[in-house]
């Protein structure tokens, strides 16, 4: 290096700047100096340089019949510092003081450096982008690829950039560029990446997965629904405690799978007119998916992209409706600059959406009504699909196990039960679930509580329901997770081994055979697929079953 021009050697007093060396064995068992700027780059000014976005890079360059890629050799220290800036880089080795010449490796502006100064080398040339010193020229015809060539050898020799000829491909139909295979067709991932995929072994401990979520993650674009796969993978990568189950290990298999067998993602052809497009949406408790696609004739070109995400807690509060919604708001934020000015028909297994974007009742709260807002600058169409019908959007959002549930899906829970219209009564008559309840309560961390309390024979005795009988309410503090039981002597039975919810008079205890939350492990999945109603009617049936007052005293809450 010192040979090369690459570093100096500093005299005494020269720098008051030092970082230390490490010495990193290579596979061939040589040694790679690297420099620890980490204290500097803490007192080195950012510099703001945006920079360039991977994916939508991908979207620009694909769909060409031409390609070229060049890469840099050794780009950072292609560009050369002054002595003003030099002293800064000072590091110690062997026991001298040296200081680097050139842009070096580590230091935290140096890929926003290189960046600026690749961009604006190539700014004038056509079909001509860079993400650092990865270099692309892409064109239609074998003339304007030349000539942009051409134009791209002449900048570089006129400011003495070098390229790498090991590492260039000239004039190919498909190309490698950061990951991704592009083509005349659209893009995929690239063989040698999926041979990759296919030797990775499951990782077993959090370190290992993290690694292997941050290689799918690259590749979600690619995974139908990679939020909610990949959720419980997640969970064990970042919470230390949680242990490696078969879960676990279906999940990253479904991931990789996925990977093996994803499809080619097109282009968007704005030369096939009228050009139009078909947005599939599906929105499940946990997750929300979409999937764009083009369409001609009435025919399916391909698939564009595909998006999903994980709701948040609060938003795993709303309506079905409100979360279908929310979808397409979502879909239609990350979708814009597809198909804004074009007709898009969006695809949903809500019926109510069909009519609430062409309505002109006021909705029922100030969050929709920003949404519709929102989508007033797109042509959308709303069409209701099956949810049989609509698969893949289906896929993107429902592959959480049914059984899971969580605390924070308490309130969400109640929501869809109370948005069915349906009784619980009546959803066990027709499910034939009774038996499943039962067999639930000894798994469940709060009626397995209630019930332990409730088939003790000597009540009278017993202090806890003595404490509740007396003051009407009762918390269980040494549960993890503390609830609150309304009046539990008085309003909960046991009664065939089933619990029931008791009202004040016997006409009423007869019955109310209600226990909201007892059923949340096994119904609400099912009453998801009920009859939906607005809110006046489900208000009406629910207070013609309970009474007013009775919707909100006698259940189990989380505080």
């Amino acid at each position: 290096m010192l040979d090369a021009g690459l570093i100096r050697q500093l005299g005494v007093g020269e720098s008051d700047f030092n970082s230390p060396v490490l010495f990193v064995r290579k596979k061939d068992g040589s040694y790679r100096m690297c420099v620890d700027y980490r204290l500097l780059n803490l007192a080195v000014v950012q510099k703001q340089f945006q920079m360039p976005v991977v994916e939508q890079l991908i979207k620009e360059v694909s769909g060409y019949r031409y390609y070229s890629t060049l890469d840099m050799t050794q780009s950072f220290h292609q560009i050369r510092l002054d002595d003003e800036t030099s002293h800064v880089t000072a590091f110690t080795a062997f026991g001298k003081k040296f200081a680097y010449n050139v842009l070096p490796f580590g230091f935290t502006n140096a890929p926003a450096i290189l960046q600026e100064t690749v961009s604006q080398l190539i700014q004038e040339i056509p079909g001509c982008v860079n993400y650092i010193d990865d270099i692309i020229v892409y064109s239609n015809s074998i003339e304007d690829h030349r000539k942009s060539l051409q134009m791209l050898f002449e900048a570089f020799r006129k400011n003495k950039f070098f390229f790498k000829g090991s590492k260039c491909e000239l004039g190919v139909s498909r190309v490698t560029f950061l990951g991704h295979e592009v083509g005349m067709k659209g893009t995929r991932i690239p063989e040698a990446q999926l041979k990759a995929i296919a030797a990775l072994k499951t990782p077993e401990n959090p370190k290992d997965m993290r690694s292997a979520l941050g290689f799918f993650n690259y590749f979600r674009h690619y995974i139908e629904n990679f939020s909610q796969i990949a959720a419980p993978l997640y969970e064990f990568a970042t919470k230390g405690k949680v242990q490696f189950t078969k879960v676990h290990e279906e999940a990253f298999e479904k991931l990789r799978q996925k990977l093996l067998k994803s499809d080619l993602l097109i282009k968007v052809n704005y030369d096939l007119k009228p050009v139009s497009f078909q947005l599939e949406v599906d929105a499940s408790h946990h997750a929300i998916g979409a999937v764009l696609k083009q369409v001609h004739n009435q025919e399916v070109v391909g698939v564009i992209e595909m998006v999903s995400r994980s709701l948040t807690v609060a938003e795993r509060n709303y309506l079905i409706r409100q979360k279908e919604l929310l979808l397409i708001v979502f879909a239609v934020k990350k979708f814009r600059h597809f198909i804004l000015g074009y007709e898009t028909v969006v695809y949903t297994d809500h019926q109510s959406l069909e009519t609430l974007l062409a309505s002109n009742t006021r909705p029922e709260s100030e969050r929709i009504i920003r949404w519709l807002e929102s989508l007033q600058e797109c042509n959308l169409k709303v069409r209701y699909r099956s949810g049989e019908e609509n698969v893949l959007a289906d896929v993107l959002s429902r592959l959480v196990d049914a059984g899971k549930v969580e605390l924070d899906d308490l309130d969400a829970t109640v929501n869809e039960v109370m948005e069915s219209g349906e009784t619980v009564t009546q959803v066990l008559r027709q499910r034939n679930v009774v038996d499943q309840i039962k067999a639930s309560y000894d798994t469940d961390a709060y009626l397995s509580q209630i019930l332990k309390l409730l088939q003790d024979t000597d009540r009278a005795r017993n202090p806890i329901i003595k404490y509740a009988t007396h003051h009407e309410y009762l918390s269980i503090s040494h549960l993890i997770i503390p609830i609150f039981v309304v009046k539990l002597s008085l309003r909960l039975n046991l009664r065939n081994k089933l619990l029931q919810l008791c009202g004040i008079t016997r006409i009423e205890q007869s019955r109310r055979v209600r226990l909201r939350t007892s059923l949340k492990p096994i119904c609400i999945h099912r009453l998801n697929h009920l009859g939906k109603h607005g809110s006046l009617v489900t208000n009406q049936r629910l207070h013609s079953f309970h009474g007013k007052a009775e919707m909100t005293r006698f259940d189990i809450h989380p505080v």
